[in-house]
């Protein structure tokens, strides 16, 4: 089963993401910073890193170059996350594979996450929920 890695500052967010995602079988490992999900990444190598644009230590372009920067990491999809009016400009500029506006519902979440999944044919997809 696919592992995903979601980084997310709003902890009720990252909570309700993890269960739903988990809920379709996706192994979910989160963090709250951007060098917390380098280092994390670099340890359990997800098929998928889900990147919030705005966190403390490092913004998403900062997350994604780092790992667009590392051999281990490069080759992992990233799904970025924003509220931002041109959040999917800058996704998108910063090299990641695909972009969900905040605000979203699960199904959403899920339906792109298992999408990316499938397009860079990382890991296969579970079953519909």
């Amino acid at each position: 089963m696919a592992r995903i890695l979601m980084v997310n500052d709003e902890h009720d967010l990252l909570a309700l993401c993890q269960e739903a995602l988990q809920e379709c079988g996706y192994t979910v490992e989160t963090e709250t910073s951007g060098r917390g999900a380098i280092d994390r990444a670099a340890q359990v190598r997800p098929d998928l890193l889900i990147v919030d644009w705005i966190i403390p230590d490092m913004d998403g372009h900062a997350v994604i170059a780092a790992f667009r920067s590392r051999p281990d990491l490069q080759d992992i999809p990233v799904l970025a996350i924003s509220a931002l009016h041109d959040g999917e400009s800058l996704a998108r500029r910063a090299g990641a594979d695909d972009f969900l506006q905040k605000p979203f519902d699960a199904d959403e979440l899920i339906a792109a996450a298992r999408q990316l999944l499938v397009r860079t044919a990382h890991h296969p997809s579970p079953a519909e929920p």
